[in-house]
């Protein structure tokens, strides 16, 4: 069962890679039907080929003073940011779209003190959902879905 799973993680690993690698090449291969392109072409591959090669060897010698558990607590909870903005601009457009009420529009308004318009606000709004003036369905399915990650992160803890 151990060597499934194992198989299964390096599978998916390996479709990752090949993918990206795909994409690479049809790139490249657009590039090259231009006019005069092989000198950028050869002078690309081997700049991207010395950047990877130092992007690998910091890395490698940087991995030693990372705390793996702090790192994956913090990239964990940016994830779970995210994934509340793109749920607000879910909800939002479903609003836009006449699909879901939005009861109370808006609940309240902090446009005065940080406009979610703003190049600031927009940097706020894209990462972690934030609406200067939300709709009561905004609110309610933003809080039950920060409740819901808070019930299912304690039955992880109290289950290990």
């Amino acid at each position: 069962m151990q060597r499934s799973g194992a198989f299964g993680i390096a599978a998916v690993a390996a479709l990752a890679v090949a993918r990206e690698g795909a994409e690479t090449v049809i790139f490249l291969y657009g590039m090259g039907l231009e006019d005069n392109a092989g000198a950028r072409l050869a002078s690309g591959a081997a700049l991207g080929l010395l950047l990877a090669a130092l992007t690998a060897w910091a890395v490698n010698r940087g991995l030693r003073f990372l705390n793996y558990r702090q790192f994956f607590r913090i990239s964990g909870f940016l994830l779970l940011l995210f994934a509340a903005a793109l749920l607000a601009t879910g909800v939002d457009r479903l609003i836009g779209m006449g699909w879901l009420p939005t009861l109370i529009d808006p609940v309240w308004d902090t446009s005065q003190l940080f406009d979610d318009a703003s190049p600031s606000g927009a940097v706020l709004a894209a990462f972690t959902g934030y609406r200067a003036r939300p709709s009561l369905i905004l609110v309610t399915i933003y809080v039950v879905y920060w409740i819901s990650i808070m019930f299912a992160q304690r039955k992880l803890v109290c289950n290990e």
